[in-house]
């Protein structure tokens, strides 16, 4: 069967728009999707590059833009508030679920979680992801002590 690689950080407002969109493409070219966690920031600081966040014009073409491909796509989409957020521990749960087989709902959820209901870490400190990560793996029925 012919696979479609998903790179995405739960953090990326992109990643969010894109994973609905991943798995309607693959379908239509009768591929899997294969779901492949990585961390933003590491990607962008080994790059030696700024999220588009830290530049205040891209900053606000980025909000609309978002909120315009959300409706095309006909997502449900509750930016964040504060953006960004802390994604460190939640993404490495992600890793640790591909070896158990609970990625997809694990991804599934947390992006629900994050970019439906407003339910993102409240900022960028390791504690801040705690809330959220428990009510994730709670979702999929996984014990968050693991």
């Amino acid at each position: 069967m012919k696979r479609m690689e998903f790179y995405y950080d739960l953090v990326s407002p992109y990643s969010y728009l894109a994973y609905g969109e991943a798995g309607r493409v693959a379908g239509e070219a009768g591929a899997e999707v294969v779901l492949r966690p990585v961390l933003l920031g590491a990607l962008h600081k080994a790059a030696g590059i700024k999220a588009p966040i830290e530049t205040p014009a891209k900053g606000r073409y980025q909000a609309r833009d978002i909120r315009r491909w959300a409706g095309r796509y006909g997502l449900p989409m509750r930016f964040p508030e504060p953006f960004p957020f802390r994604t460190l521990k939640t993404m490495r749960a992600a890793v640790w679920c591909a070896g158990r087989g609970s990625l997809e709902a694990f991804t599934r959820e947390a992006f629900a979680l994050f970019w439906e209901e407003d339910g993102a870490p409240k900022g960028l400190e390791a504690s801040d992801e705690d809330g959220p990560l428990r009510e994730v793996a709670r979702r999929v029925g996984l014990d968050p002590r693991s």
